[in-house]
């Protein structure tokens, strides 16, 4: 992404991009659940979101690891902590929202300047760096959601 816009800076597109990437960050919560692809646990294992998101920070290896250092066991599930996580969920989601929306606005404006290997790269990093954590967004609150209901 970096490298893409040093050669081929552009004040304008960076402008636009950027300034709709930031609105996109502040849109309500209905917005990004408007995009939930599912309310079924089922359905992100079945593609495999579950297995990415053990590995994210707020992970099962990530937590393991904090439990090993803090010598604390699993901490109990509370109404606090529910809100606590909504809120999380809502912020992680909506920052790769936006980065989706500037990744692929990238992407498009290197198709319009025949990059295409700059395309290729930023599309397969949105798919890493964005869409797999918007399904993780997702699927934790498919999974907070069953909790709650409990």
């Amino acid at each position: 992404m970096v490298l893409f816009w040093a050669e081929y800076y552009a004040v304008l597109p960076l402008i636009i991009f950027g300034s709709i990437a930031v609105c996109i960050f502040f849109l309500p919560s209905g917005f990004f659940k408007f995009f939930q692809l599912s309310n079924s646990r089922l359905f992100y294992k079945r593609i495999a979101v579950h297995w990415f998101q053990q590995m994210t920070q707020q992970g099962k290896y990530a937590q393991l690891l904090i439990k090993s250092l803090s010598g604390e066991g699993k901490i109990l599930f509370n109404k606090n902590k529910t809100v606590r996580m909504n809120n999380q969920i809502r912020a992680f989601e909506a920052y790769h929202w936006a980065c989706f929306a500037f990744f692929l606005a990238t992407f498009s404006y290197a198709l319009t300047k025949e990059a295409f290997g700059y395309a290729t790269i930023v599309f397969i990093c949105n798919i890493f760096y964005n869409v797999i954590p918007i399904l993780i967004q997702q699927y934790n609150r498919v999974r907070l959601n069953i909790l709650k209901d409990d």
